[in-house]
């Protein structure tokens, strides 16, 4: 079974909920309204770091970002000002 499918039942059933910000995507022309001012290749360098959160393949050719992980990688970012 596949980790979709699983987590599709679990969501059906009751078991597992998704939030909003889960469900939401957003594509690379949305970063920048979600505050993510970055170009491509800079975004490539992040995500090659792992500095960046990757994004899902929402078919062959179209890929976006969770909200949910934009919007945790800006509170990391926030905290890691802080701990300068």
């Amino acid at each position: 079974m596949s980790k979709q499918t699983s987590l599709s039942r679990k969501v059906a059933s009751g078991q597992h909920s998704l939030s909003d910000a889960d469900l939401t995507f957003i594509a690379f022309d949305g970063l920048k309204g979600q505050g993510v001012p970055y170009s491509r290749v800079h975004l490539g360098r992040l995500m090659a770091q792992n500095q960046f959160p990757r994004p899902i393949m929402l078919s062959p050719n179209r890929r976006a970002w969770k909200l949910s992980d934009i919007v945790a990688w800006k509170v990391s970012r926030v905290q890691a000002g802080r701990n300068k």
